[in-house]
């Protein structure tokens, strides 16, 4: 039976009687892509990310990866733009899928004056994910 049938019954949407933690790992893939994205645009959007998320509140490892760097970059106190924080990411640049990534990243970001929006998305994400750790953690007791 898949997860889709298991909540069903005569075809109806049922209420689970268990929560199936597995499934609800709170993440979305588009605000972490543009949190990182508005990072790479400039030191204003950068800090707009950081009022709200940090580098650990990214469930992808390569947005984090992609923000530590941008911190890195920022606080080398250099020139601050794409090419530096790909030069912080220093052999994770490949990891994280090349220069190309980071131009395909800068190219799909819709609008960069919401940095705020998704930075607190990934936050509210992260302590989502934090709170069902810690229910997995309670449980196994």
């Amino acid at each position: 039976m898949t997860t889709a049938n298991r909540h069903r019954v005569n075809g109806h949407a049922k209420k689970p009687d268990v929560i199936d933690l597995e499934m609800a790992t709170p993440y979305d893939p588009e605000s972490e892509a543009c949190a990182a994205a508005c990072a790479l645009v400039s030191l204003e959007f950068l800090d707009e990310v950081l009022r709200f998320a940090r580098p650990e509140d990214f469930h992808a490892w390569q947005y984090r990866r992609i923000l530590e760097a941008a911190v890195a970059a920022r606080d080398s106190r250099e020139a601050y733009d794409v090419v530096a924080v790909g030069l912080k990411l220093g052999d994770d640049l490949a990891e994280v899928g090349g220069a190309d990534k980071l131009r395909e990243l800068l190219e799909s970001l819709p609008y960069a004056a919401h940095a705020d929006f998704y930075g607190r998305k990934v936050r509210e994400d992260a302590d989502r994910r934090r709170t069902i750790e810690a229910l997995r953690e309670g449980t196994k007791r």
